[in-house]
């Protein structure tokens, strides 16, 4: 921005600045503001001081890089407030980069107002910096409660789009457990679907996690609920944080003992997790070892 009203020859108006630096006009108005009172630009917002300059940020290496605070610690955040709540979500976030989170637990450890907090994370969703998903809690009742959100940090870059067949999208098909037989036309319809977001940039496992679920009654219309599980049919895929900082493509979470179970929910499950039945004949093994080795049953 600093570089941008030092090589004006003209004075520039906020839509002409705000084009220019790629920056929406509060959080522009906020930058101008931060550059007069540190005294790099003069009372009237556009006049930079004579011999004042402004460092370019520093660039950290992707190996330094190790958690989601060092990487939103590079970020460029909208706003402050912003950046508050982004740093709040990577200190929570867990190995996926990734977390659950209510909006006033967020407004809470980010010091500012559940609106604040609910406003600020709209703006962080739109820069393509998070992404949020609604919880939904079904009670023995019948009635639908709301938990807190599930979050995972992004990167902003857009994944390009790539060419795909049908045999890729009938594949992710088959591993939507849900999904059960049905007409020849309604699964074309359904693969249609799936592929349309593929060439779009989304990866397999990506929409296999946002489809695995357990319906909590029957399914009417299978079209119906897939469309409303998977993302829109224009909606781009943006790269996640942790796979853009330290190019460890996210992807299905198996168990750690090499048993070959696969983990649905990958953003609920950390890396080197054993499964149950691993958890359990290990238990039983060292339970069997132990009464032999005291000549007793437990």
């Amino acid at each position: 921005m600093f570089a941008q009203l030092s090589a004006a020859t003209e004075r520039l108006s906020n839509a002409q600045l705000s084009a220019a630096v790629a920056l929406k006009d509060r959080a522009l108005r906020i930058h101008i503001s931060y550059l007069v009172q540190h005294r790099r630009v003069e009372d009237d917002r556009r006049t930079p001081v004579p011999g004042m300059t402004v460092a370019p940020a520093a660039v950290t290496p992707a190996e330094d890089i190790w958690t989601p605070l060092d990487w939103v610690l590079t970020v460029t955040c909208p706003d402050r407030t912003c950046r508050r709540i982004l740093v709040v979500l990577a200190r929570e976030a867990d190995a996926a980069w990734g977390g659950q989170l209510s909006l006033r637990e967020i407004a809470e450890r980010a010091g500012c107002s559940v609106r604040t907090a609910s406003t600020h994370r709209a703006h962080l969703i739109d820069a393509g910096l998070l992404r949020a998903t609604v919880t939904a809690v079904h009670r023995p009742s019948g009635h639908v409660d709301r938990s807190a959100d599930r979050y995972l940090i992004l990167s902003g870059q857009v994944a390009p789009g790539a060419s795909w067949e049908e045999d890729a999208a009938r594949d992710v098909l088959a591993r939507i457990r849900w999904w059960q037989g049905g007409a020849s036309e309604e699964r074309q319809r359904a693969v249609w679907r799936i592929l349309r977001r593929m060439r779009n940039g989304w990866p397999a496992h990506e929409l296999v996690a946002r489809t695995d679920i357990e319906p909590a009654r029957t399914v009417v219309s299978r079209l119906r609920l897939l469309d409303k599980l998977l993302p829109g049919s224009d909606e781009p895929y943006v790269i996640p944080a942790r796979e853009a900082a330290t190019g460890i493509a996210a992807g299905p979470v198996f168990c750690a003992a090499g048993c070959g179970a696969q983990f649905p929910h990958v953003a609920q499950v950390r890396p080197g997790t054993v499964c149950r039945d691993c958890r359990t004949e290990t238990a039983t093994a060292h339970y069997a070892q132990a009464a032999g080795a005291y000549g007793t049953d437990f």
